[in-house]
């Protein structure tokens, strides 16, 4: 079980939005369909943004794991990540930068609200061994890695 609890962390799209939101950026600042405002912000300046907002969902974690029960971490967590990173896709399609950074800054506050800083409380508290925990961690990190 603490396998699967952390391959669902690793599935629930955090990666892409850390690893290619600089790309995506880019691409939108360069794209010649938007002429209609310029985005004054620059590709790193976002990545600024994205990285505060993931230290805000951390922040915000210690309060919600104190709060509301694991389950509904987990379940209430994912979905509403895949509806931020639908609501995401929709925007990188229709060029509004402005309103990508704002769906992937919500996206990260959530992804560390709910599962980013809550996963090893999860593992921890359903493995009953420290083999079994550190094997769940393993794959996680394999997993982030492909």
């Amino acid at each position: 079980m603490g396998i699967l609890v952390a391959l669902f962390n690793v599935c629930s799209g955090v990666c892409f939005i850390t690893v290619y939101a600089i790309i995506i950026f880019e691409k939108l600042l360069k794209n010649e369909t938007m002429k209609l405002k310029p985005m004054h912000l620059t590709s790193k300046q976002d990545s600024y943004f994205v990285g505060f907002a993931s230290l805000l969902g951390a922040i915000i974690s210690y309060y919600s794991i104190a709060i509301f029960s694991r389950r509904a971490i987990f379940i209430g967590g994912h979905f509403i990540m895949g509806v931020l990173l639908c609501i995401s896709g929709y925007y990188i399609h229709i060029n509004q930068p402005e309103l990508v950074l704002l769906s992937f800054c919500s996206f990260v506050v959530v992804y560390q609200a709910t599962q980013g800083s809550c996963m090893y409380i999860y593992v921890a508290e359903i493995v009953v061994n420290e083999v079994a925990m550190g094997l769940a961690l393993l794959c996680m990190m394999l997993s982030m890695t492909v």
